[in-house]
């Protein structure tokens, strides 16, 4: 435990070095009375301050302090950048919907001013929004236009942080060598303005991409560059990076000890700077290098804390979120373009006219789509109820009720989309029915998809959402073996996944109406 031990000592001495700036720009902030640009760019370096030393929960009421005076005498780079400072918050403590919102605001300001060195940051800070949520093609997008625009400038500075964010977007996709040509970019940059943060940054990243690599050599090479550069400068996300890039190679050596260790101290750092997402990251690695110690009762704990800080991060509703905003600033911004033009009462008329006509055009189509997509749903899960009556039962005259009616509905789908989407799903579901932790997550990485992706898709065909399908064809396998009194209502309820029977005949009688055992002593039931 030494090396958590002098994690913490180091932490403690930053948090007192810290604190007399502090108390200092506190004190003038006291003393200032006037809600001038001068007292809201205090705030800003007092915003700072609170970040670097790790009380970022102190940031935000001086945050919106600053954007409230900002607001009141029209200093709207202040503005700008109290949204800045806003995302910045949102983003260490994972709501990345407000990173989103927050950016999105700051971009409309950044184009009001011609900014574009505002707009670089605002297109990096969207960029970590959608490495975030996997959408790694979009974090690229953005992160190239910054590269354009600090390219077109020559701000060596900026293009420096894009290379970086650009080889974490490469890392993020599993594309580790383009990951690490870009670390090196911006490992050449950092040298050339002589930045010891970001030279041990790159180091630390170039460390973790070998590692991932298996070429462990170089990756002790490049942790071993960046470890005491890190302790010099009190980089805690390095400190953790060059952690976690450790405990990967002391793992794959099979040095548990060790890997726990430095799972330790990765963890200690990510609680001191409150990162849900490396706080993931970290229970993760000890969940699973418990599990390779086969200390399961430990895993099972690490992985759950792990999967608590995942769900509290990520969810489907906030998948949508940026794609939402995104699509409103672009409608806000057409709008402003059509009042401007539209200043002749005559042309305004007109616009008014077409949004009209174009209104009732989208109802119209929207109403005829919606009722399309209802009657597909409906056939799709008509069929769906077959396929797993046929996959659940085994049974000759099952197979004779319903080949007739599956091969009729399904003329001209055999090579769908649907169709296989709809097969893969039962196979998996199948395969995992005995399985009590199976669930969405597994299913989507044993079809290959993304949860996000499987929820939307899975819900178009079938109408229903992938825990209810999943819980469709448990319950219909476990009322077949009912019916047919295949064993007890405790071991039928294990064979479909269900660790207790109390949970599965709550969620039987749900589905059925009635109990497992009033269903088996049942007669001519229909299923």
């Amino acid at each position: 435990m030494r090396l958590i031990g002098c994690i913490l000592i180091m932490l403690t001495a930053v948090t007192v070095c810290a604190q007399r700036p502090l108390d200092s720009l506190y004190t003038r902030l006291e003393n200032y009375s006037t809600d001038d640009s001068a007292k809201v760019e205090l705030l800003f370096q007092l915003c700072l301050q609170e970040f670097r030393s790790g009380h970022k929960e102190n940031a935000l009421p001086l945050i919106k302090e600053a954007l409230a005076i900002s607001e009141k005498i029209k200093f709207t780079k202040g503005v700008a950048t109290s949204y800045n400072y806003l995302a910045l918050y949102y983003q260490a403590v994972g709501d990345f919907d407000k990173v989103a919102d927050n950016t999105m605001r700051m971009i409309e300001v950044y184009e009001k001013l011609n900014d574009q060195a505002g707009l670089t940051r605002a297109y990096n800070m969207l960029a970590l929004v959608h490495q975030q949520w996997k959408n790694y093609d979009r974090a690229e997008v953005y992160l190239k236009k910054a590269v354009a625009i600090n390219t077109q400038v020559n701000h060596q500075p900026g293009l420096m942080v894009n290379y970086m964010n650009l080889g974490v977007t490469f890392a993020l996709a599993g594309k580790y060598d383009s990951a690490i040509l870009y670390f090196e970019n911006a490992l050449m940059l950092s040298q050339y303005l002589n930045d010891e943060n970001e030279m041990t940054n790159a180091y630390a990243n170039i460390g973790y991409a070998y590692a991932h690599k298996s070429n462990f050599v170089k990756a002790i090479q490049n942790f071993d560059k960046a470890y005491p550069l890190a302790q010099k400068n009190n980089n805690l996300l390095s400190l953790f990076e060059i952690n976690v890039g450790y405990l990967k190679i002391d793992t794959s050596a099979h040095d548990y000890q060790k890997a726990i260790l430095h799972a330790e101290g990765a963890l200690v750092l990510a609680e001191r700077i409150a990162d849900k997402t490396r706080l993931h990251e970290a229970y993760q690695w000890l969940s699973e290098i418990e599990h390779h110690r086969d200390n399961h009762q430990n895993a099972f704990k690490y992985l759950a804390l792990a999967q608590a800080y995942k769900d509290s991060i990520f969810t489907e509703v906030k998948a949508l979120t940026i794609a939402e905003l995104e699509t409103r600033y672009e409608t806000e911004k057409k709008e402003r373009t059509i009042q401007l033009l539209s200043k002749d009462r005559k042309i305004q008329l007109l616009w008014t006219n077409l949004l009209v006509v174009g209104m009732v055009i989208i109802t119209v189509a929207s109403i005829v789509i919606y009722t399309l997509q209802r009657k597909h749903q409906r056939k799709n899960l008509a069929m769906l109820n077959m396929q797993i009556d046929l996959l659940t039962s085994g049974q000759q005259h099952w197979s004779d009720k319903y080949h007739d009616a599956i091969s009729a509905s399904t003329i001209g789908l055999v090579e769908s989309s649907d169709q296989r989407l709809l097969r893969n799903a039962l196979e998996v579901v199948e395969r995992n029915m005995a399985n009590p932790l199976f669930g969405v997550d597994k299913m989507a990485d044993d079809m290959a998809m993304s949860r996000a992706n499987l929820h939307r898709k899975l819900k178009t065909v079938t109408g229903l959402v992938p825990g209810d399908f999943i819980r469709n064809v448990r319950m219909k396998r476990a009322a077949y073996l009912l019916q047919n009194n295949a064993d007890t209502v405790a071991q039928i309820a294990l064979s479909v996944g269900f660790e207790y029977q109390s949970n599965f005949s709550k969620v039987f009688k749900k589905q059925f109406g009635v109990s497992p055992s009033e269903f088996s002593k049942s007669e001519h039931v229909t299923l």
